[in-house]
């Protein structure tokens, strides 16, 4: 075993469950949801939250939304950005994203800006 004070190698203490066993509860779970008829619930509606107060922010936060939500299909859940009253006219296909990204804005339809005032996350 390497010297730990020489740069060598830490290792983590065993584990008192292994992995199988891990994989087995797992498994467990999985097959008890699929008999009580458990399916995973659509999410149909996304509000995202804090406001959102400069242009650049929103390009970056739309494009994210538009890579990590795309519609398949014409279906997806609708992003509801709550912005300042600046931006509210903004048409999001004409947002610039981040230089770091690949463009997604043009992709998704689900996105729309909404008033900061309108923006009750008791309804979310």
């Amino acid at each position: 075993m390497a010297d730990k004070s020489a740069g060598g190698i830490a290792t983590a203490p065993r584990n008192r469950i292994r992995t199988s066993a891990l994989n087995s509860i797992n498994l467990a779970y999985r097959a008890s949801r699929r008999l009580r008829g458990g399916r995973r619930n659509k999410i149909e509606k996304i509000l995202y939250f804090p406001v959102v107060e400069d242009i650049r922010t929103l390009g970056d936060i739309a494009n994210r939304a538009a890579w990590y939500l795309p519609v398949a299909g014409g279906e997806g859940p609708t992003v509801s950005i709550p912005v300042a009253a600046d931006l509210k006219k903004t048409d999001i296909k004409s947002l610039t994203a981040p230089p770091e990204q690949t463009r997604y804005l043009d992709s998704s339809p689900g996105i729309s800006l909404i008033d900061a005032g309108r923006a009750d996350l008791s309804r979310a």
